[in-house]
């Protein structure tokens, strides 16, 4: 690691960091995810979509009681009207969360690891905690597209600290939905927010306190990048990934780290921490020496 780590973070809104993983890493967090499908509920199916809202209070109660838990959501083309599964079950899911890095060995030792703790302390984290993470499989032909958005709509705290750290486990190309994020557009501030509706009587338990902005497609720069790769992106960059029109998919790994000194995490982020269990922490700078 080199020390301007925080000087492109702060300057693009994200960094890739090429060969972070190496093939045995990959190889072992691919398998993980691919044994996951079969660990999948055979009934009672949630679809996931950052486009469409059908059935919304029956998904939002499943995806609120994610949180620490490994729970399934399946693709929008993947499951039928009496939930029955279309396709095979190796390609169903769209991802598995929140909790894989508490409940799985094999996420939980990446989430954890010196290198991962390395980064954290370059970008100058007192006491990083991890809230969620995810496997996302960017089905080929169903692979659904995810709007443009920043995390803090989802993870905010005050002041902004949340980072992504995102592992490509395949190769990244245009054609199979990589990411694409608007160099810079982290410093323009907080452009809307995903939260607990504060109408207890609503149907809807999760809103958007304001419409979705509108960003210029030639704004963003694809990421392009071979499996391996860790991107990280910092809380505040507008990103994206489309629909994956290949024959390949596109599995990732990706977690959220915030910071947990001098922070107020927000009360009505969807995602909250079970009570009297914290979200587990990385580190804290004020007991270590020396780097990690």
């Amino acid at each position: 690691m080199h020390s301007t780590l925080l000087d492109e973070l702060n300057q693009n809104g994200y960094i890739v960091i090429e060969s972070f993983l190496n093939p045995d890493e990959v190889n072992e967090l691919y398998s993980a995810g691919r044994e996951l499908c079969m660990d999948a509920p055979q009934e009672n199916r949630k679809i996931f979509s950052t486009v469409n809202q059908k059935d919304a209070h029956s998904k939002e109660t499943y995806f609120l009681d994610s949180g620490d838990k490994v729970r399934f959501f399946f693709e929008e083309g993947a499951v039928g009207e009496n939930g029955e599964l279309l396709v095979d079950p190796m390609i169903a899911l769209n991802k598995v969360g929140h909790s894989l890095h508490i409940h799985h060995s094999i996420f939980n030792k990446m989430t954890f690891s010196n290198r991962v703790k390395e980064v954290c302390w370059q970008l100058n984290f007192n006491k990083p905690a991890v809230c969620q993470s995810m496997y996302i499989y960017k089905n080929p032909g169903i692979g659904g597209e995810v709007i443009s958005h920043q995390d803090s709509w989802f993870l905010h705290t005050e002041p902004n600290s949340v980072i992504g750290f995102w592992f490509a486990l395949e190769d990244c190309t245009l054609q199979n939905g990589c990411l694409q994020a608007i160099k810079g557009s982290h410093k323009s501030g907080v452009h809307r927010r995903y939260m607990r509706n504060p109408d207890k009587e609503a149907n809807q338990l999760l809103i958007y306190d304001r419409p979705a902005p509108i960003y210029s497609q030639s704004s963003f720069t694809p990421l392009i990048v071979n499996k391996g790769t860790c991107i990280i992106i910092h809380g505040n960059v507008v990103h994206k990934s489309e629909q994956n029109q290949s024959q390949k998919s596109r599995h990732a790994y990706t977690f959220h780290v915030i910071e947990t000194e001098n922070v107020k995490y927000s009360e009505d982020n969807w995602l909250q921490p079970i009570e009297n269990t914290p979200f587990p922490v990385l580190f804290e700078r004020k007991n270590e020496s020396v780097a990690l």
